[in-house]
């Protein structure tokens, strides 16, 4: 057991001679806070730790200075694990568990309260999740002036059909920050329920929706547990932000959701509540992209599959197109489920891979789809098996086709910027459309004399960086994806070397930490097949992008900033510099 190497503070009790932090020793105003390390063994579990994991800890001890409620939360760069006892060695003595406040949303520090006698010890286990080399950690501990949510009543829903799992809690709390449900699922038989066949203990989920009526609240999660067995019964405890604890726990029968009676408002993964047979919960028809709480209950009939066209390099391919054709009453088809073979008839792919497609047509309950993108490393595809699939998730049967070559397409001809579905006749390129297709056309080298285009070669090079801002918010989408990804908000810079030489262009200085970039270049700006680099990631720790590429002095190159799936709209520093 580690947990004091590098800590300030004096030393508590020996805890039959392991090492322990006194946390009375740093008083802070009208509370106490001490800073230590969890260090290199393990010794202590927790009952809200993974019993199976690894985590060093570090013992501290406090004793109240007066009666009351005493509240104690962990801070720093640590996924900590903290619980209380009162007698240290004891794991039956545990007055109180908690792994993260916030899991949902990231907090992965902990926080307990407690309600103390005057001159009460307690033993405060700062444990690790997963780790064992020694972390810092501080600790803290607070009179708790608030007070702990209660239940007034509580549902629990399984759908076995779906795997819809759901709570809803209606309770009391003053302080209005209710948060989560802490939820156990019990058999019939009293045991946990499991998960493909592996048992899960209490789960803790901040809720999806909260209502809030003065010191009343109702939450409500709902989520998709697939593989998982058949509830019995729900024991519930409501969390609130400050990790207070409502008591005591609720137990509910788990029973069927109820049928949804709405307009709109309907839970698309079937825990709150089920759509009638023959329904499922989807966006509306006419607004794919509508909020959760637009989605209605309508129609869910499968789509039919009628052609399939597979197209690519025969012998080697890293392309795919496809264009298939079918009847769908609902005319809401958004993807296809894929399976390639090769000439022997062995399966390329481990398991069914879904792709959407790149453009749907509907209408009169037909509609036609198009999919062109690349499939990675180069394959010997000789057979495409595919099935479609709609919002809903319903599918159609499968068909089969064999893999043909890309065909030639002349002027006006539907193209793709991956050269899967179609290729341009010289001098022809394909001239995107904003979804990864395009029309064959006659272009330039240059870009639209209406693209906002930034010269990122005319900006002043300092210390040999040329360096130019960027903002994606309000763009939109003008020269399609790159091979790599993209294909969502976009700007455009030009550069053109006066020196020859290999040049390095990375996206740096974004706006939103986690922002995921595409960056990609082209010599032709409207040209798709003229693109001689495309990055995601610069690093697998990095998800910002960065390309290399030789030029030639006066040779001009066009850079489009994008987004991973198209889902970058935010601010960047564009940056080159000669290597």
């Amino acid at each position: 057991m580690g947990g004091v190497g590098g800590a300030g503070g004096m030393m508590g009790g020996d805890c039959a001679g392991l090492p322990s932090l006194n946390l009375n020793s740093r008083p802070v105003g009208q509370g106490f806070e001490i800073s230590g390390q969890a260090g290199n063994a393990d010794v202590f579990t927790g009952s809200c730790a993974n019993p199976e994991a690894v985590g060093s800890e570090a013992i501290v001890e406090f004793t109240a200075p007066a009666a009351g409620a005493w509240r104690f939360e962990t801070s720093g760069d640590i996924d900590s694990v903290l619980y209380a006892r009162s007698a240290c060695l004891e794991a039956e003595t545990e007055l109180a568990c908690n792994d993260d406040l916030d899991t949902e949303g990231g907090v992965y520090t902990s926080g307990i309260s407690l309600d103390l006698r005057a001159g009460q010890v307690v033993y405060l286990m700062v444990d690790q999740f997963e780790l064992v080399e020694p972390t810092a950690f501080t600790l803290s501990a607070q009179p708790d002036v608030g007070s702990p949510p209660s239940i007034v009543q509580a549902q629990a829903y399984f759908d076995p059909n779906t795997g819809g799992l759901a709570c809803v809690v209606t309770g009391r709390d003053p302080d209005g920050d209710a948060l989560a449900a802490r939820t156990l699922f019990v058999d019939a038989a009293g045991a946990p329920i499991t998960v493909d066949g592996e048992p899960i203990g209490a789960v803790t989920i901040n809720f999806d929706t909260i209502d809030v009526n003065g010191a009343q609240f109702t939450g409500r999660w709902s989520r998709i547990i697939e593989g998982a067995s058949q509830p019995a019964t729900a024991t519930i405890e409501v969390l609130d932000a400050a990790g207070r604890v409502s008591a005591p726990p609720v137990e509910v029968p788990v029973a069927l959701p109820p049928r949804f009676q709405g307009a709109v408002g309907c839970d698309p993964n079937g825990g709150l509540n089920r759509c009638a047979a023959g329904q499922r919960c989807v966006p509306p028809a006419d607004r794919p992209d509508a909020e959760l709480d637009e989605f209605v209950c309508r129609g869910a009939s499968a789509p039919v599959l009628t052609t399939l066209s597979a197209f690519g390099d025969v012998g080697s391919t890293s392309v795919l197109g496809l264009v298939v054709e079918g009847t769908d009453a609902e005319g809401d088809v958004s993807a296809i489920g894929l399976q390639l073979y090769d000439a022997q008839g062995v399966a390329l792919l481990e398991a069914e891979a879904q792709v959407l497609f790149s453009r749907v047509t509907p209408g009169a309950g037909r509609y036609t789809a198009w999919f062109g993108g690349p499939v990675g490393d180069p394959l010997d595809i000789a057979e495409v098996e595919a099935t479609v699939i709609d919002v809903t998730g319903g599918r159609s049967g499968t068909l089969r086709a064999p893999l043909v070559q890309v065909p030639a397409a002349g002027a006006g001809g539907l193209c793709d910027s991956n050269g899967a579905l179609a290729r341009c006749t010289a001098p022809l390129a394909c001239v995107p459309e904003g979804d990864g297709l395009g029309v064959c056309g006659e272009v330039g080298d240059g870009c639209p004399a209406g693209w906002p285009v930034v010269d990122l070669s005319a900006q002043p090079a300092v210390a040999g960086v040329w360096r130019a801002n960027g903002d994606t918010t309000n763009t939109v989408n003008l020269g399609g994806p790159g091979s790599c990804g993209g294909g969502g908000n976009q700007q455009v810079f030009a550069f053109t070397p006066a020196v020859g030489g290999e040049y390095r262009f990375t996206i740096t200085g974004v706006g939103m930490d986690g922002s995921d970039t595409v960056l990609f270049v082209r010599g032709r700006c409207q040209d798709a097949m003229d693109e001689l680099a495309c990055n995601d990631d610069a690093a697998a720790d990095n998800l910002l992008s960065e390309v290399r590429i030789a030029l030639s002095a006066g040779e001009t190159v066009h850079l489009f900033v994008d987004g991973y799936q198209g889902g970058f709209a935010d601010t960047f520093t564009l940056e080159a510099r000669r290597q």
